[in-house]
Parts: C-alpha cells; sequence; structure tokens
C-alpha cells in the first residue's frame, strides 16, 4: 500500500520558536502567530535550465524518492491504494475529482518585488537571488473557481494570442488557480504564468490556459498562499473545468459526513501534485498537526503524504470534520520529517 510513514512531528527551536507554542483548550489545534519558518525548510518549487527535458531528467535522478515508490501515476489510482480504513469507492471518487481540477503551474519570470528575507527573519526569501534571470520552473496548483463567459465587445479575451492573432476571441473565462505565493509572487509573475491541466501521463494532449493577474484576496506571502487569475477561450474546457469543481467539493462534503476525523486512525491526508514539473501523481499519508493563525479563520497543517521538488502550491486534501466540506491549503515546504501546508480555512 503506498502511504508515507508517519514520522515524528518536528519539535526542535529551529523555526522561530516551535517549541514555545502552547496547545490550545481545542486539544489537537495549536495557536500560532503566523506560519514558523525554518532555515532548513525545503521550498519545493522545480527548475530547469534544459526545458521540458530537464524535467524528466530530476525525475530519473531524483535523491529524496529515487524512484518514486509512493508517487501513484492518476490513471492508475485504484481503492486497493488507500490506507484499509478509507477503501470506500467514495474516497476513491473524491482523490480523482481533486485530480480533474490539478494543474502544473509554470512561469519562467522572476518579479523584482520578491522580498530578500521572510518577514522579522533572516531567512531568505525563495528566488530572491535569482531577480532578472529567465527560469524556467514548475510548481502545482488547483483551480477554484471558473466564471460564466464574458461576452463583451469592448471585452475580448485578454489572453496572449488573442492580444497578437488581430481578431480576439470575444468569448472567454476567467479560471481561478491557487498555488503557492513562492511560485508565483506576484501580478507580473502572473502575467507570465502557464497552467496545464490533463497532465496525466507523457502522452495526454497539451491544454493550457494562461495568467493574468491576482484573482480576489490576492496573495498571502507570510502564508504562502497565492490566488492566480487565469483566461481560457477554450469554452468546453471552461465547462469542463466548472463541473469538475463542483464535482469535487460535492465529494468532499459527502465524505466529510461520512468520516469521523475525531479518531485519530481516521486522518487523511492528500497531496496531488506534478512532481519534478512531470505527470500528476497522487501521495497518501496523515495529517499530524493543525495549527490556527491568531485573529484569522486560517489554518496550516502538517502532514506525511509524499512530496517532491514540482509539488509546490499543490493542494493537499485533509479530511477533518472542522473543514468548510472541502480542503483548500496548498502544499508550501517539506522538512526532515514532516510536510508543511500555507493558509486555508478551517
Amino acid at each position: 500500500m503506498a502511504v508515507c510513514q508517519e514520522n515524528t512531528p518536528v519539535t526542535q527551536d529551529c523555526c522561530g520558536g516551535f517549541t514555545e507554542f502552547k496547545r490550545s483548550t481545542s486539544g489537537s489545534v495549536k495557536k500560532i502567530q503566523r506560519i514558523p519558518r525554518c532555515r532548513h525548510d525545503s521550498f519545493e518549487t522545480e527548475v530547469s535550465f534544459e526545458g521540458e527535458s530537464g524535467f524528466h531528467a530530476r525525475f530519473s535522478h531524483c535523491k529524496k524518492h529515487p524512484g518514486h515508490g509512493d508517487f501513484i501515476p492518476v490513471d492508475d489510482l485504484d481503492i486497493e491504494h488507500l490506507p484499509e480504513n478509507f477503501r470506500d469507492k467514495d474516497v476513491l471518487t473524491l482523490i480523482r475529482a481533486l485530480a480533474a481540477i490539478t494543474v502544473r503551474v509554470e512561469t519562467d519570470f522572476v518579479s523584482p518585488g520578491r522580498p530578500r528575507f521572510y518577514q522579522d527573519t533572516d531567512i531568505p526569501y525563495p528566488f530572491h537571488n535569482a531577480i532578472g534571470d529567465r527560469m524556467l520552473r514548475t510548481g502545482s496548483g488547483r483551480v477554484r473557481y471558473v466564471t460564466v463567459p464574458v461576452n463583451k465587445k469592448d471585452q475580448p479575451c485578454p489572453c496572449h494570442v488573442c492580444k497578437t492573432s488581430g481578431k480576439p476571441k470575444r468569448m472567454w473565462c476567467k479560471v481561478g488557480v491557487v498555488t503557492a505565493t513562492h511560485v508565483v509572487y506576484d501580478e507580473e509573475e502572473a502575467r507570465h504564468t502557464t497552467c496545464r491541466v490533463g497532465f496525466n501521463s507523457d502522452t495526454s494532449p497539451v491544454v493550457t490556459f494562461e495568467g493574468m493577474g491576482v484573482s480576489a484576496h490576492g496573495a498571502h506571502v507570510d502564508g504562502d498562499r497565492f490566488n492566480l487569475c487565469c483566461v481560457t477561450h477554450d469554452l468546453d474546457l471552461a465547462r469542463k473545468l466548472r463541473r469538475s469543481v463542483a464535482r469535487y467539493k460535492q465529494h468532499c462534503l459527502k465524505i466529510s459526513k461520512k468520516v469521523d476525523s475525531g479518531n485519530h486512525d481516521n486522518r487523511l491526508a492528500i497531496v496531488v501534485s506534478h512532481p519534478h514539473g512531470c505527470a500528476k501523481k497522487v501521495t497518501i499519508g496523515r495529517w499530524t498537526e493543525k495549527f490556527r493563525i491568531a485573529g484569522t479563520g486560517y489554518t496550516v497543517y502538517h502532514y506525511t503524504a509524499c512530496t517532491c521538488p514540482g509539488t509546490s502550491g499543490a493542494p493537499v486534501y485533509i479530511l477533518d470534520r472542522q473543514t468548510f466540506g472541502w480542503c483548500n491549503h496548498p502544499h508550501s515546504a517539506a522538512r526532515v520529517d514532516v510536510n508543511c501546508s500555507g493558509v486555508g480555512y478551517a
């Protein structure tokens, strides 16, 4: 069964006072002021200076998870891959629904707006030292909404193809994608970003939509969450993604009512991502700790589901009956013995 083994949660004081966090009265939830950043955090954006071939080489020669035995190709996912107490068709359907809205996020621009350090620390912010360089890098993300088509003569499709064609499409849709802020930092980087959808295998057709800016709720730098606004004039793709988003939410609600996550054995954590910028994979583990950011509705989770470079920004499904039904946390960082999400709700 492809489930990453649970490890002992981080307790060292390398993360800005991690050992000082006090357990709240809710028992399993700790209140913190902000996400603690550790010098040893591994921000898992993949970089290639050789184009697509470089991603395949990094996948083949990965030292973190040689062979990627715990990474299940999404088209091969079967009920036998699930932990015994979750071998349920509805859980399997939920994972497949999440996979349908997971995208590869790709950009080659490094914004001059990236800070040198994380706020109030001397911990370097990812890619600050590469400002001005062109480097192809990938993470992952999740489609969170698709608008109904815009059809206004004075608002043609703003994608690059339409802008340069002389015959822009009149009907187009906005697509919202959640990823990590260290993958896409600001509006400048968003305009240089492309999302690939349906990349389930090396033979999958190349279907993409492009970034155009920052969507509602913007970027949360401290919480490592970025709401990317994209655009597509492929109306069939837009309709398909809109149905997939609705299907994912429906199955999340169904599962959250069905399973008691108060049982310690039921702490399911699932990550769907594009490791090393390659085809989509699923990893399965457990969530080990939950943190609530003081004064906000945000939470952060630690979990054992395996990750690799390219997983940054990937959707992390957390089974917890205190959620709104669907989980919306992006993967943020890996540490020696645990993985960490960015901020999400509940």
